[in-house]
Parts: C-alpha cells; sequence; structure tokens
C-alpha cells in the first residue's frame, strides 16, 4: 500500500512536492495504490516513484516526470500526459485509454499489455520502448518516433501511423488492419506474419523491411518503397492496392515470386493468356466470322438456282412429251431439248460442308477471346514477357505481377473461350486432313504410295 505520509505531501501541490523531493533525494516516494484521480500534478517529480495499480484517471500530469518509475497496472485513463517523461518507466498492464500523451516521451519504457486505446500519442516518442502485446487501437501516433521499438503482437488497428517513424521496429505478429501508415518510416522494420489488411502504406518506406508472412489483403502500396523489402510467402498481394505504382529500385523486393498467390492467378494469369493472345487469332477469327457466314449465304443462294432449274427442267421435259414430233428435224431440236431438260433435272444442290456449325461456334469463341485479350489484359503484359521485363530490362516483378492478376472474371471468359474454340477448330481440321488423306489414298494411281 501506499506511504500515506508521501500520499498527503503529493495533495499539497506540485511546488511543494517538488521541493521536497529536491530537499530528499534518496527517498524513493511510495505511492502504490494510491487514489490520484483528477488530481493536477503540472510538472510534478515522480522519477523513479513506485506507483504500481495507482490510480490517475482524469489526473492533469502535463510535463510531470515519470522517468524510472514503477506504474505496473496504473490507471491513466482520460488522463493529461502532454510533454510527460516516461523515460524507462515501467508501464505494463497500465491503463491509457484516451490518454493526452502528446509530445511524451517513453523512450525505453516498459508498455507490455498496456492499454493505449484511442490514446493521442501525436509526436510522442517510443524508441526502443517495449509494446509486446499492447493495444494501440485507434490510437493516433501521427509523427511518433518508434524506431527500434519492440512491437511483436500488438493491437494498431485503425490506428494512426502517418509519417511516424519505425525504423527497425520489430512488429512480428502485429495487428494493423486498416491502420494509416502513410508516409511512415519502416526501414528495415520486421513485419513477418504482420497483419496489414486494408492498411493505408501509401508513400511509406519500406526500404528492406521484411514482409514475410504477412497479409497485405486490400492494403494500399501506391508510391511505397518496396526496395529490397522481403516478401517471402506474403499474403493478399493479389487483393492489394497499386502495387504496380510502388517504388523499387532495380531488382525490387527479395522473394517477390514466393508470394501466395491463388490457383488461378499461379495458373492462369495474363502471362499465360499471352501466349494465345500473341497468335494472331483476332484477324483470323474476325475474317472467318466474316467469310463463313458469307459462304453459306453463297452456298444458299446456288441451291436456291439449282432448285429453279430442276423444276424448269421437270416443267420442260413434260412439256416435250406432249408435243408431237411430226418431221425428222422437228424429232432432232425435240430429242436435244429433253437433253437439256434432263441435265437441268440432274443438276445437284450441294450440302453444307459438315462440321460447318462446329466452325462457326468455335469461330466465335476465338473471337471473343481475342477481343476480351485485346481490350483487357494490361499493355506492359501484352508487350513483354516476364523474362523479357526482369531481366532484359532489369525491371522489378512487383510492377509485373500484380498487373497479372487483374480482371480474373475476364481471364476465365478468355481461358474457356481460347480453350474450347481452340479445340472446335483444331477438331475441324484433324478431320478435313483425314478426309482429304483419306481421299488421295483412295484415287491414286499406285495406291498407298
Amino acid at each position: 500500500m501506499a506511504n500515506e505520509e508521501h500520499v498527503a505531501k503529493l495533495r499539497e501541490g506540485t511546488k511543494t512536492w517538488n521541493q521536497w523531493r529536491e530537499k530528499n533525494p534518496s527517498v524513493m516516494p511510495d505511492l502504490t495504490k494510491a487514489d490520484l484521480t483528477k488530481a493536477d500534478l503540472l510538472k510534478a517529480d515522480l522519477t523513479g516513484a513506485r506507483l504500481t495499480g495507482a490510480d490517475f484517471t482524469g489526473a492533469r500530469l502535463t510535463g510531470a516526470d515519470f522517468t524510472g518509475a514503477r506504474l505496473t497496472g496504473a490507471k491513466l485513463r482520460h488522463t493529461e500526459c502532454q510533454d510527460a517523461n516516461f523515460t524507462g518507466a515501467d508501464l505494463n498492464e497500465a491503463d491509457l485509454f484516451d490518454a493526452y500523451l502528446q509530445r511524451a516521451n517513453l523512450t525505453e519504457a516498459e508498455l507490455c499489455e498496456t492499454d493505449f486505446t484511442k490514446a493521442n500519442l501525436t509526436d510522442a516518442r517510443l524508441v526502443k520502448a517495449s509494446l509486446t502485446d499492447a493495444s494501440l487501437a485507434e490510437a493516433n501516433l501521427n509523427r511518433a518516433d518508434l524506431a527500434g521499438a519492440f512491437i511483436e503482437g500488438a493491437s494498431l488497428a485503425d490506428a494512426d501511423l502517418a509519417d511516424a517513424n519505425l525504423t527497425k521496429a520489430y512488429l512480428a505478429g502485429a495487428n494493423l488492419t486498416g491502420a494509416d501508415l502513410a508516409c511512415a518510416n519502416l526501414t528495415k522494420a520486421n513485419l513477418i506474419f504482420a497483419d496489414l489488411i486494408g492498411a493505408d502504406l501509401g508513400g511509406a518506406n519500406l526500404v528492406e523491411a521484411r514482409l514475410a508472412n504477412a497479409n497485405l489483403t486490400m492494403a494500399n502500396l501506391a508510391e511505397a518503397n518496396l526496395t529490397g523489402a522481403e516478401f517471402g510467402k506474403a499474403k493478399g498481394l493479389r487483393e492489394a492496392l497499386l502495387a504496380e505504382t510502388c517504388r523499387a529500385e532495380p531488382g525490387g523486393p527479395s522473394q517477390f515470386e514466393t508470394v501466395e498467390r491463388r490457383g488461378l492467378d499461379r495458373h492462369w494469369d495474363w502471362e499465360r493468356v499471352r501466349v494465345f493472345g500473341r497468335l494472331p487469332l483476332f484477324g483470323v477469327s474476325y475474317a472467318a466470322l466474316i467469310l463463313v457466314p458469307v459462304m453459306m449465304y453463297l452456298l444458299a443462294f446456288y441451291n436456291a438456282r439449282v432448285a429453279d432449274l430442276n423444276e424448269l427442267g421437270v416443267k420442260t421435259t413434260a412439256a416435250l412429251q406432249n408435243y408431237p414430233a411430226t418431221t425428222p428435224k422437228e424429232n432432232a431440236q425435240r430429242d436435244a431439248l429433253l437433253a437439256v431438260a434432263d441435265f437441268l433435272q440432274g443438276a445437284e444442290r450441294q450440302a453444307i460442308p459438315s462440321q460447318s456449325f462446329l466452325l462457326l461456334v468455335s469461330t466465335v469463341l476465338l473471337a471473343i477471346a481475342s477481343t476480351v485479350y485485346t481490350i483487357a489484359c494490361p499493355s506492359r503484359v501484352k508487350e513483354f514477357s516476364r523474362d523479357q521485363w526482369c531481366d532484359q530490362l532489369k525491371q522489378p516483378l512487383i510492377h509485373y505481377w500484380p498487373m497479372c492478376w487483374r480482371s480474373a472474371p475476364l481471364r476465365v471468359v478468355c481461358l474457356v473461350c481460347y480453350t474450347l474454340g481452340g479445340l472446335g477448330a483444331l477438331w475441324v481440321l484433324a478431320v478435313k486432313v483425314f478426309r482429304a488423306g483419306r481421299y488421295i489414298l483412295e484415287h491414286s494411281e499406285f495406291g498407298l504410295w
């Protein structure tokens, strides 16, 4: 329990308390579990004090000095701690919900499992602070300095870390869902297994940062600097926003080829579709799509004229049979006309070639696939293969692969149409070649040879 004399002395006011501390530098104040709610302790000297379990709820602690103090489990909810000094203080499991800590100094402070939910830590200094499993959800850490801080497993969901300094910070397994890290400095930060779903990393500096196994689903990577960043088995990059606009020196992030990809992205991305798209199927399919109906129209026109000629032959034959020939000349003319009528009746209509419907359907499918590829496939992928982009142009893979994963539904349309259309066209071609070969063998003068 607290030393009642110390508590009483502190209640006399900050001026009296600080004078007493100056006269008694060897005395370490014992304020364990003291009730100091709403106390006015402006610039109070509490260095080295024992404040375990103390209740400072709603207190005014602006400019107070807690250097080396023991505040384990202390309650500092809604406190005003602007410019306070907590250097080396033990705040493990302390409650700083909605506390005002602007410009506070928490260098090397022990903050394990501390609750900073909705706290304002703007411009605060937390260099090398230990924040393991701390809760900083919705906290304002704008421009805060967390260089070298140990933040493993901490919750920073929806926290504002814009322009914060997290150089060499250890954030393994931290929850940064929805956090604002715009323009933050994460140089050499360790973010392995971190949850960055929906985080804003726009313009952030992630040079040589470790993002192995991190989840970047829907994270904004616009203009982020990822030079030398490690992406081994990172997740959600397919859904990450504007990854192709990030900054990266030639070579780009390391281990990017090992990032987690869904089956469709792994086996049928735009780079694979490019193999078919580079074939001259667009012009050929549309030319065939025009020629097939034209040929069908001409064939129908031809068959209609043949039917007219057949009918004319029948009528001519019937008329000549009822026409008596009286002279040899008339008889010869009659025979000649009958021969012409027989010829007209014998004219045969041409059947629609077999496989025509399959050819038409295949042509339509190939035309659809070619059109979708032309419109939807990113120009960078159409122009360069992965090897050309990385090996010849020396450009980072992160500027290429995210484009290959765009528009999954349209890639499926291309896959289905190219596959079915190609198989149909190959089947028609195979049948035609087989029949041509058989005809040659059957009518060859030398048989098989």
